[in-house]
């Protein structure tokens, strides 16, 4: 059995502990830029007796998408979602909007998303009354800062729309694939 690992991921909605942690923006050159890494042509075909561990690495650098060490953090987020997020939840998954898959909870660096689409690189936040806070603000700002440097817009509605006018949250949802295209 596996000792229990003595740090807890931060909760969400808390502020980074302090400059340099994993919750930090990257300093400029710390991460390869988009684009970079393994090119087309690199990967031996298949068939061509490759054995296990001779691939060359995919990205250089640090890993960024659902670190392991919060793997039990937003496996247990998942199984308690908000009232807004299951609600949202229901009109996501499954690929229901325009054909894209979803992800809940997914991670990207020390941050834990609530809803993740990777085709479009679009990250959806439902804020409720915890987000009020100036320091929640500024803890908000500088997570959509982080993200924005790894190439993933972020879209933020209060938990009321969701209920109020979820066609309209959808609609704005749909209304942001592909913004990469729009921006390249």
């Amino acid at each position: 059995m596996k000792p229990k690992n003595p740090t807890t991921p931060p909760l969400r909605g808390t502020p980074p502990c302090q400059e340099g942690s994993i919750n930090s923006p990257p300093v400029k050159g710390e991460y390869p830029e988009r684009g970079e890494g393994v090119t087309k042509g690199e990967y031996p075909e298949r068939g061509e007796g490759v054995t296990k561990g001779e691939y060359p690495a995919r990205r250089e650098g640090p890993r960024l998408n659902n670190l392991p060490a919060l793997r039990t953090f937003r496996t247990a987020l998942r199984h308690h979602l908000t009232p807004a997020e299951a609600r949202l939840w229901t009109h996501l998954q499954r690929c229901q909007l325009a054909g894209r898959k979803f992800r809940r909870q997914h991670s990207v660096g020390g941050y834990i998303l609530d809803f993740y689409c990777p085709a479009e690189r679009l990250a959806i936040e439902l804020d409720g009354a915890v987000h009020d806070s100036e320091m929640a603000q500024q803890y908000d700002e500088e997570r959509d800062l982080f993200l924005r440097h790894c190439g993933i817009r972020v879209l933020r509605f209060e938990n009321k729309w969701v209920f109020l006018q979820p066609d309209e949250v959808l609609a704005e949802i749909a209304r942001h694939f592909g913004w990469q295209k729009a921006h390249q």
